[in-house]
Protein backbone atom coordinates (compact mmCIF):
# COMPACT_ATOMS: atom_id res chain seq x y z
CA UNK A 1 0.00 0.00 0.00
CA UNK A 2 1.71 2.97 -0.60
CA UNK A 3 -0.35 6.23 0.94
CA UNK A 4 1.22 9.94 0.42
CA UNK A 5 2.60 11.47 3.54
CA UNK A 6 -0.01 14.60 2.89
CA UNK A 7 -3.04 12.53 2.45
CA UNK A 8 -5.62 12.42 5.64
CA UNK A 9 -6.78 8.51 5.68
CA UNK A 10 -9.11 7.26 8.52
CA UNK A 11 -7.84 4.23 10.63
CA UNK A 12 -11.65 3.26 10.08
CA UNK A 13 -11.26 2.69 6.39
CA UNK A 14 -10.19 -0.65 4.78
CA UNK A 15 -7.99 -0.22 1.74
CA UNK A 16 -6.03 -2.75 0.15
CA UNK A 17 -2.53 -2.97 0.10
CA UNK A 18 -1.81 -2.94 -3.21
CA UNK A 19 -4.24 0.91 -3.68
CA UNK A 20 -2.50 3.70 -4.30
CA UNK A 21 -3.48 7.19 -1.88
CA UNK A 22 -2.09 10.28 -3.52
CA UNK A 23 -1.22 13.77 -1.78
CA UNK A 24 -3.43 15.68 0.07
CA UNK A 25 -6.38 13.41 -0.37
CA UNK A 26 -9.33 12.06 2.49
CA UNK A 27 -10.16 8.84 2.79
CA UNK A 28 -13.16 8.92 5.45
CA UNK A 29 -14.12 6.23 8.06
CA UNK A 30 -16.46 3.77 6.24
CA UNK A 31 -14.84 3.62 2.96
CA UNK A 32 -13.56 0.15 1.49
CA UNK A 33 -11.13 0.64 -1.48
CA UNK A 34 -9.68 -2.32 -3.05
CA UNK A 35 -7.08 -3.93 -4.68
CA UNK A 36 -5.04 -1.82 -7.36
CA UNK A 37 -7.20 1.14 -7.17
CA UNK A 38 -5.61 4.47 -7.47
CA UNK A 39 -6.85 7.40 -5.51
CA UNK A 40 -4.64 10.35 -7.16
CA UNK A 41 -4.10 13.56 -5.64
CA UNK A 42 -6.64 15.57 -3.94
CA UNK A 43 -9.51 13.43 -3.93
CA UNK A 44 -12.18 13.20 -1.11
CA UNK A 45 -13.77 9.77 -0.81
CA UNK A 46 -16.77 9.60 2.68
CA UNK A 47 -19.65 8.11 4.17
CA UNK A 48 -19.93 4.24 3.39
CA UNK A 49 -18.42 4.35 -0.44
CA UNK A 50 -17.10 1.18 -1.69
CA UNK A 51 -14.18 0.89 -4.48
CA UNK A 52 -14.14 -2.50 -6.44
CA UNK A 53 -10.57 -3.74 -7.85
CA UNK A 54 -8.77 -1.47 -10.12
CA UNK A 55 -10.74 1.80 -9.72
CA UNK A 56 -9.10 5.09 -10.64
CA UNK A 57 -10.33 8.36 -9.48
CA UNK A 58 -8.76 11.60 -10.76
CA UNK A 59 -7.70 14.72 -8.89
CA UNK A 60 -10.48 17.24 -7.25
CA UNK A 61 -13.42 14.17 -7.29
CA UNK A 62 -15.83 14.12 -5.00
CA UNK A 63 -17.07 10.44 -3.97
CA UNK A 64 -19.57 9.90 -1.80
CA UNK A 65 -20.81 12.92 -0.75
CA UNK A 66 -24.37 12.96 0.82
CA UNK A 67 -27.11 13.56 -1.26
CA UNK A 68 -28.51 17.21 -2.55
CA UNK A 69 -31.99 15.81 -1.45
CA UNK A 70 -33.96 17.86 1.37
CA UNK A 71 -35.46 14.52 2.50
CA UNK A 72 -32.02 13.33 3.31
CA UNK A 73 -32.19 12.87 7.32
CA UNK A 74 -28.31 11.60 7.41
CA UNK A 75 -29.23 7.87 6.67
CA UNK A 76 -26.67 5.56 5.93
CA UNK A 77 -26.55 5.63 1.96
CA UNK A 78 -23.51 3.84 0.33
CA UNK A 79 -22.05 3.78 -2.84
CA UNK A 80 -20.58 0.89 -4.62
CA UNK A 81 -18.18 1.67 -7.94
CA UNK A 82 -17.72 -1.42 -9.73
CA UNK A 83 -14.27 -2.66 -11.01
CA UNK A 84 -11.71 -0.84 -13.32
CA UNK A 85 -14.29 2.36 -13.75
CA UNK A 86 -12.17 5.51 -14.07
CA UNK A 87 -13.64 8.94 -12.17
CA UNK A 88 -12.10 11.61 -13.87
CA UNK A 89 -11.53 15.55 -12.14
CA UNK A 90 -14.19 17.33 -10.18
CA UNK A 91 -16.57 14.88 -10.57
CA UNK A 92 -19.06 14.66 -8.00
CA UNK A 93 -20.79 11.20 -7.02
CA UNK A 94 -23.44 11.07 -4.08
CA UNK A 95 -24.42 8.08 -1.52
CA UNK A 96 -28.64 6.65 -1.50
CA UNK A 97 -30.90 7.61 0.49
CA UNK A 98 -33.53 5.92 1.84
CA UNK A 99 -36.06 7.01 -0.07
CA UNK A 100 -34.47 5.05 -3.03
CA UNK A 101 -33.00 1.42 -1.27
CA UNK A 102 -30.00 3.43 0.64
CA UNK A 103 -27.75 3.04 -2.66
CA UNK A 104 -26.05 4.66 -5.88
CA UNK A 105 -24.46 2.12 -7.97
CA UNK A 106 -21.75 2.34 -10.57
CA UNK A 107 -21.05 -0.43 -12.45
CA UNK A 108 -17.75 -2.45 -14.17
CA UNK A 109 -15.51 -0.45 -16.53
CA UNK A 110 -17.93 3.01 -16.39
CA UNK A 111 -16.34 6.14 -17.52
CA UNK A 112 -17.38 9.03 -15.61
CA UNK A 113 -15.51 12.49 -16.86
CA UNK A 114 -14.22 15.57 -15.61
CA UNK A 115 -17.05 17.75 -13.99
CA UNK A 116 -20.14 15.01 -13.65
CA UNK A 117 -22.61 14.72 -10.96
CA UNK A 118 -24.42 11.34 -10.22
CA UNK A 119 -27.35 11.86 -8.13
CA UNK A 120 -28.08 10.02 -5.13
CA UNK A 121 -30.17 6.32 -5.96
CA UNK A 122 -28.98 5.90 -9.14
CA UNK A 123 -27.49 3.29 -11.53
CA UNK A 124 -25.26 3.05 -14.00
CA UNK A 125 -24.58 -0.38 -15.63
CA UNK A 126 -21.64 -1.94 -16.60
CA UNK A 127 -19.38 0.13 -19.27
CA UNK A 128 -21.61 3.31 -19.65
CA UNK A 129 -19.80 6.41 -20.32
CA UNK A 130 -20.59 9.97 -18.80
CA UNK A 131 -19.23 12.95 -20.98
CA UNK A 132 -18.37 16.27 -19.37
CA UNK A 133 -20.27 17.83 -17.30
CA UNK A 134 -23.53 15.93 -17.35
CA UNK A 135 -26.04 16.25 -14.73
CA UNK A 136 -27.65 12.79 -13.67
CA UNK A 137 -30.25 13.81 -10.63
CA UNK A 138 -31.44 11.04 -8.31
CA UNK A 139 -32.96 7.73 -9.11
CA UNK A 140 -31.79 7.30 -12.21
CA UNK A 141 -31.23 4.09 -14.08
CA UNK A 142 -28.31 3.80 -17.27
CA UNK A 143 -28.68 0.44 -19.35
CA UNK A 144 -24.79 -0.74 -20.41
CA UNK A 145 -23.39 0.56 -22.66
CA UNK A 146 -24.76 3.84 -22.78
CA UNK A 147 -22.94 7.41 -23.47
CA UNK A 148 -24.51 10.30 -22.42
CA UNK A 149 -23.22 13.07 -24.48
CA UNK A 150 -21.13 16.42 -23.07
CA UNK A 151 -23.32 18.88 -20.77
CA UNK A 152 -27.15 16.49 -21.02
CA UNK A 153 -29.05 16.85 -18.15
CA UNK A 154 -31.14 13.88 -17.37
CA UNK A 155 -34.26 14.01 -15.18
CA UNK A 156 -34.63 12.25 -12.12
CA UNK A 157 -36.38 8.80 -12.08
CA UNK A 158 -35.35 8.69 -16.18
CA UNK A 159 -34.68 5.20 -17.80
CA UNK A 160 -31.83 4.89 -20.34
CA UNK A 161 -31.75 1.98 -21.80
CA UNK A 162 -28.93 -0.26 -22.81
CA UNK A 163 -27.04 0.64 -25.76
CA UNK A 164 -28.38 4.18 -26.37
CA UNK A 165 -26.66 7.18 -27.52
CA UNK A 166 -28.07 10.70 -25.79
CA UNK A 167 -26.64 13.53 -27.61
CA UNK A 168 -24.24 16.20 -26.03
CA UNK A 169 -26.78 19.16 -24.55
CA UNK A 170 -29.72 17.09 -24.17
CA UNK A 171 -31.80 17.78 -21.78
CA UNK A 172 -33.69 14.01 -20.92
CA UNK A 173 -37.07 14.50 -19.12
CA UNK A 174 -38.58 10.94 -20.57
CA UNK A 175 -37.39 7.27 -20.99
CA UNK A 176 -34.67 6.79 -23.52
CA UNK A 177 -35.70 3.23 -25.68
CA UNK A 178 -32.56 1.21 -25.60
CA UNK A 179 -30.20 1.37 -29.16
CA UNK A 180 -31.96 4.69 -29.70
CA UNK A 181 -30.80 7.84 -30.44
CA UNK A 182 -32.19 11.03 -28.63
CA UNK A 183 -31.07 14.73 -28.78
CA UNK A 184 -32.68 17.92 -28.22
CA UNK A 185 -34.49 20.01 -25.30
CA UNK A 186 -36.64 17.75 -24.53
CA UNK A 187 -34.89 15.15 -25.92
CA UNK A 188 -36.40 13.20 -28.76
CA UNK A 189 -35.93 9.89 -30.10
CA UNK A 190 -34.04 10.30 -33.61
CA UNK A 191 -33.49 7.13 -34.53
CA UNK A 192 -31.09 3.46 -33.51
CA UNK A 193 -27.89 4.49 -32.20
CA UNK A 194 -26.22 2.55 -35.37
CA UNK A 195 -22.60 3.34 -34.36
CA UNK A 196 -23.07 1.82 -31.32
CA UNK A 197 -24.77 -0.94 -32.16
CA UNK A 198 -22.09 -1.56 -35.01
CA UNK A 199 -19.25 -1.20 -33.14
CA UNK A 200 -20.77 -4.14 -30.97
CA UNK A 201 -21.06 -6.28 -33.73
CA UNK A 202 -24.69 -6.12 -34.85
CA UNK A 203 -25.45 -7.80 -37.91
CA UNK A 204 -27.11 -5.98 -40.51
CA UNK A 205 -30.12 -7.95 -40.20
CA UNK A 206 -30.57 -7.41 -36.67
CA UNK A 207 -30.05 -3.68 -37.56
CA UNK A 208 -32.66 -3.73 -40.13
CA UNK A 209 -35.33 -5.67 -37.91
CA UNK A 210 -34.54 -3.24 -34.63
CA UNK A 211 -35.13 0.01 -37.47
CA UNK A 212 -38.47 -1.78 -38.86
CA UNK A 213 -39.60 -1.71 -35.44
CA UNK A 214 -38.52 1.50 -34.70
CA UNK A 215 -40.06 3.22 -37.49
CA UNK A 216 -43.29 0.88 -36.20
CA UNK A 217 -43.72 2.92 -33.50
CA UNK A 218 -42.47 6.08 -34.54
CA UNK A 219 -45.22 5.81 -37.53
CA UNK A 220 -47.86 4.52 -35.80
CA UNK A 221 -51.09 6.40 -34.63
CA UNK A 222 -52.07 4.04 -32.21
CA UNK A 223 -51.26 4.53 -28.47
CA UNK A 224 -47.67 2.64 -27.26
CA UNK A 225 -49.68 0.15 -25.73
CA UNK A 226 -51.82 -1.16 -28.44
CA UNK A 227 -48.11 -1.31 -30.99
CA UNK A 228 -46.34 -3.27 -28.12
CA UNK A 229 -49.23 -5.82 -27.92
CA UNK A 230 -48.94 -6.25 -31.43
CA UNK A 231 -45.18 -6.58 -31.44
CA UNK A 232 -44.98 -8.82 -28.41
CA UNK A 233 -45.72 -11.91 -30.33
CA UNK A 234 -44.08 -11.58 -33.41
CA UNK A 235 -40.31 -12.34 -32.86
CA UNK A 236 -40.04 -13.62 -28.86
CA UNK A 237 -36.55 -15.22 -28.96
CA UNK A 238 -35.22 -11.69 -30.44
CA UNK A 239 -34.14 -10.97 -27.14
CA UNK A 240 -32.85 -7.24 -28.82
CA UNK A 241 -36.54 -6.63 -29.73
CA UNK A 242 -38.12 -7.94 -26.53
CA UNK A 243 -35.89 -5.70 -24.16
CA UNK A 244 -37.23 -2.77 -26.60
CA UNK A 245 -40.59 -3.73 -26.17
CA UNK A 246 -40.31 -4.40 -22.16
CA UNK A 247 -38.58 -0.78 -22.13
CA UNK A 248 -41.98 0.74 -23.94
CA UNK A 249 -44.41 -1.39 -21.66
CA UNK A 250 -42.87 -0.44 -18.36
CA UNK A 251 -41.55 3.24 -18.39
CA UNK A 252 -43.30 5.25 -15.38
CA UNK A 253 -41.92 8.34 -16.79
CA UNK A 254 -43.42 8.04 -20.25
CA UNK A 255 -41.04 7.47 -23.50
CA UNK A 256 -39.14 10.53 -25.22
CA UNK A 257 -41.30 11.19 -27.93
CA UNK A 258 -40.34 10.48 -31.97
CA UNK A 259 -38.77 13.06 -33.79
CA UNK A 260 -40.13 12.81 -38.03
CA UNK A 261 -36.42 11.85 -39.53
CA UNK A 262 -36.03 9.70 -42.58
CA UNK A 263 -33.13 7.50 -42.78
CA UNK A 264 -33.92 5.05 -45.29
CA UNK A 265 -30.66 6.30 -46.86
CA UNK A 266 -28.46 5.45 -43.86
CA UNK A 267 -26.24 3.02 -44.81
CA UNK A 268 -26.31 0.04 -42.40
Amino acid sequence: MTIHSTALVSPKSEIHETATIGPFSVIGDHVRIGAHCDIQGHVTIENRTFLEDGVTVHPYARVGGIPQDLKFQGEPGELHIGKNTTIRESATLNIGTEHGGLKTIIGDNCLIMAYAHIGHDSRLDNNVVIVNSVSVAGHVHIGSAAIVGGLAGIHQFVKIGAQAFVAAGAMVARDVLPYSTVQGDRATHIGLNLVGLKRSGWTRDSIRVMRDLFRDVQESSMPLRSVVETHLGKDPENANIQAWLKALQSTQRGIAPFASVDDSNVEL
